[in-house]
């Protein structure tokens, strides 16, 4: 794990700043992905209210405005309790819906490559497993902080297998038919609605984990500097706060599609957060303790990262073109 005192180590002119830049980045992108997927499923699980998805992910953002003024991370725990309890269940119902249809599997229909396929994603998944920038704030509120490691290799491997089962299970339910979103797949009725209802309670109640964490960067590096009122302390504080919120909206509308919203973030930011800057820094820091195999090891892994992160960029824009076209 790394931070910005890392990056500084590194390089001490720009390196802590650009390890902000990009873990910044990308939380902004994952709240933005979250509210896209609100409004997509709210408009699924509520289509008697004539509102489009644009309108749907507004609301959104209204509603979870307050989230982003909770001041502590075990206030924000408790509303992730809920996603995770929401999530485990919307995978328990996609599950079952599967293994009911388990007779039509057929391990021949699973394609044995496709490229772009492939690349996009890769940054989808990088995506899925970029938590970098909220694991220092975790372990720091820790009341046992030496089980971190054990608690992070859990949930890591855990996290792995649920969802290798659960994309496994999927595509050979639906085979070459299976969309982006697995919800689009299951025929309209009392499943469909609860599987987006469960989706939407996950995704809004996911959205205070990012935003909590840019937050205090932002007010560790304006508040603590300001010798303002607290008045205008708290002025400030709002505005960080609703600012946040309405740049992770703007993405959300400019980009309204969930796999491209995604893929670029993943592509760019994730490959680096995940892969380049530990790889880079580590040897950079304890480059001449290393073995050589351990140093072949981390260039290949950074070989590996920069050619998966450019061709998963190319191929994400190709989507945002033809998006918009």
């Amino acid at each position: 794990m790394f931070s910005f005192h890392t990056g500084s180590a590194c390089w001490p002119r720009c390196g802590g700043a650009l390890v902000t830049i990009f873990q910044v980045s990308f939380a902004l992108m994952f709240a933005s992905s979250l509210l896209v997927l609100s409004g997509s499923f709210l408009a699924e699980t509520l289509p008697m209210i004539p509102m489009d998805q644009r309108l749907w992910t507004i609301a959104a953002s209204i509603v979870l405005l307050p989230t982003v003024f909770l001041k502590h991370l075990s206030s924000v725990s408790w509303i992730s309790l809920i996603s995770n309890v929401a999530l485990v269940a919307f995978i328990g119902v996609v599950l079952k819906v599967c293994v009911a249809k388990s007779a039509t599997w057929t391990l021949s229909s699973i394609p044995a490559w496709d490229t772009e396929g492939v690349f996009f994603s890769i940054s989808m998944a990088t995506f899925g497993y970029t938590c970098h920038f909220i694991l220092p704030s975790v372990e720091d509120s820790m009341a046992s902080q030496y089980k971190f490691n054990k608690i992070l290799g859990f949930s890591l491997m855990s996290n792995a297998l649920l969802k290798t089962a659960f994309a496994v299970c999927s595509f050979l339910t639906f085979k070459n038919a299976t969309q982006e979103a697995v919800i689009n797949n299951i025929a309209p009725g009392t499943i469909r609605y609860l599987i987006c209802g469960l989706m939407a309670t996950e995704v809004m109640c996911s959205y205070a984990i990012p935003l909590f964490v840019v937050a205090k960067m932002f007010d560790k590096l304006l508040l603590t500097k300001s010798t303002n009122t607290k008045v205008s302390q708290i002025i400030l504080c709002v505005l960080i706060r609703v600012s946040l919120v309405a740049m992770t909206l703007a993405g959300a509308l400019l980009i309204p599609d969930f796999s491209v919203t995604v893929a670029i973030p993943g592509s760019l930011c994730g490959t680096f957060i995940t892969f380049i800057f530990p790889c880079w820094f580590h040897l950079k820091l304890k480059g001449v303790e290393l073995s050589w195999r351990s140093i072949l090891l981390h260039i290949l892994i950074l070989s590996f990262a920069i050619l998966c992160g450019s061709l998963g960029i190319f191929f994400a824009l190709k989507d945002l073109v033809k998006l918009y076209r």
